[in-house]
């Protein structure tokens, strides 16, 4: 019992110490007043968005600024920093002031991004999710959670980077030249990936579907199924589970098309499918 409240004790100062490392900067920066902020696009080169306990909603739109408005959100503030040339915007809710955790209710926060936005662009999330509703565009893009998932359509950068704890990745598109997923106790679902991908995931089930061009393509689990679905494929595959099955057509020979693309695919306790569409 001892040992259990310990680790309880433990695990509670760590995330203490995660939701304040969120808030580092807030005292330093400017406080929004009301439920909206705008700031125009050309005078930063870079934006980074974070928050606790609110859900970022991420749309299009034609336009020059950066918008962000609060629904819902009555206790959250809006702080801003303009650091160097990157933009910072967090989502204070001052609910976690005093480490009064509650969990009751979750506003959320609609970013109103400009179509010609290619910038480097990183959100990160403490309880609540991040949505992309729309097709987005950056030259780096950077996604992650704690206990929430990330939901998106097409996905472009130069480099993607996806990561949650606790939380799902369902994406419909991701196209660049370095994709990253990873997941602590969450399913990862891509769709319609192009470029080289490194996927692994911790206690949760991988589902990806590759575009008719594949690259160089890593994925891992440990306690999670495997399941590639990949056209007019052109890869050379290592297949290795250490307790599942490994399921394929009955013509597979461990190369597809003319082998020119690896594929290292390796799950502890968990099957691997793979599907030639």
């Amino acid at each position: 019992m001892k040992k259990l409240i310990g680790f309880l004790l433990i695990a509670f100062g760590l995330f203490v110490l995660l939701v304040t490392s969120f808030s580092v900067f807030s005292s330093r920066s400017t406080a929004n007043q009301g439920n909206e902020f705008k700031k125009d696009m050309s005078d930063f080169e870079s934006m980074e968005l974070s928050s606790v306990n609110v859900d970022w909603e991420i749309e299009r739109y034609d336009g020059k600024e950066i918008v962000v408005a609060l629904n819902n959100a009555n206790k959250v503030n809006i702080y801003s920093q303009l650091r160097g040339k990157t933009l910072k915007i967090e989502l204070k809710d001052e609910r976690f002031k005093w480490m009064v955790f509650q969990f009751s209710g979750r506003g959320t926060a609609k970013v109103l991004i400009p179509y010609e936005y290619d910038l480097p662009l990183t959100i990160r999330n403490v309880s609540g999710n991040i949505r992309i509703d729309q097709d987005l565009s950056a030259d780096r893009l950077f996604l992650k959670t704690v206990s929430g998932n990330i939901e998106a359509l097409t996905l472009t950068a130069n480099n993607i980077e996806v990561v949650t704890t606790s939380g799902n990745v369902e994406v419909q598109g991701m196209v660049a030249e370095n994709n990253k997923i990873e997941t602590v106790s969450g399913q990862i679902e891509a769709k319609q990936v192009t470029g080289e991908l490194d996927a692994e995931s911790v206690s949760g089930d991988i589902n990806l579907q590759f575009s008719e061009e594949q690259s160089q393509t890593k994925v891992k689990t440990i306690s999670g199924d495997i399941q590639l679905m990949i056209p007019n494929a052109n890869a050379s595959f290592n297949l290795t589970t250490l307790s599942g099955d490994i399921v394929t057509g009955s013509n597979f020979t461990g190369i597809l098309g003319n082998g020119l693309n690896p594929f290292n695919i390796q799950t502890v306790s968990g099957d691997i499918h793979i599907v030639e569409q």
